[in-house]
């Protein structure tokens, strides 16, 4: 992981205006930090609040950490990212997974 991290790191240096790298340094870093993974995505939220990826992955460590209405919340911004950007099969994933928490 430190290995895989470390070239993720050095990537985002090189491309540091890329979301993408943020969102893949998050992701590893959630594997074994739940709540660093969490504080990685939200600062991704609010500093690149267009990158839909964000949203989904946000709110499933946000409801497996007992984080329900916190997930709700991003899944809801999330939808309405994916509305304006014309990203369907997204937003169905979203709205399904919104359906799934809340019940």
């Amino acid at each position: 992981m430190a290995d895989r991290l470390e070239m993720l790191r050095q990537m985002q240096a090189e491309n540091p205006t890329d979301p993408f790298f943020a969102y893949a340094i998050a992701l590893e870093t959630g594997k074994n930090d739940a709540a660093e993974g969490i504080a990685k995505l939200k600062d991704l939220a609010l500093n690149c609040p267009d990158y839909l990826p964000t949203y989904y992955q946000l709110a499933t460590w946000l409801y497996e950490v007992e984080k329900e209405q916190e997930a709700l919340a991003y899944l809801r911004t999330g939808a309405s990212v994916a509305m304006a950007q014309g990203e369907a099969k997204t937003l169905r994933e979203i709205n399904a997974l919104m359906a799934e928490l809340s019940s």
